[in-house]
């Protein structure tokens, strides 16, 4: 079984590596972020992980069912980022890595 993807649909990978000692202030943080990225018409799933083995590794899987432009000059931009990044940005042990993959086969 398969599905069909839209032309146009991306998805944003974020991880993070998070202090120990502020890993639940940061999922915090994360939520407040998380309920405003989700109520984004184009958004058409989004997964918080936390690494099994070590649990200061997180990681963001973001679906994205618009053009690459959208996702870059629109999405990546929007003003309820600015306080979650300066909320959270001292928790982080290391730079957080962020990626964008354009999607090609997907299984329901």
């Amino acid at each position: 079984m398969s599905s069909s993807i839209p032309d146009e649909s991306y998805v944003l990978l974020v991880r993070f590596c998070i202090k120990e000692e502020h890993i639940e202030q940061f999922q915090k943080a994360f939520k407040v972020v998380w309920d405003k990225v989700v109520r984004e018409k184009e958004c058409s799933r989004f997964e918080f992980l936390q690494d099994a083995m070590d649990p200061s590794r997180f990681a963001c899987v973001e679906h994205w069912d618009c053009s690459l432009e959208h996702l870059k000059e629109v999405q990546l931009n929007r003003d309820y980022y600015v306080p979650y990044v300066e909320e959270t940005e001292p928790m982080w042990k290391e730079p957080r890595e962020v990626q964008i993959v354009k999607r090609k086969l997907m299984y329901p």
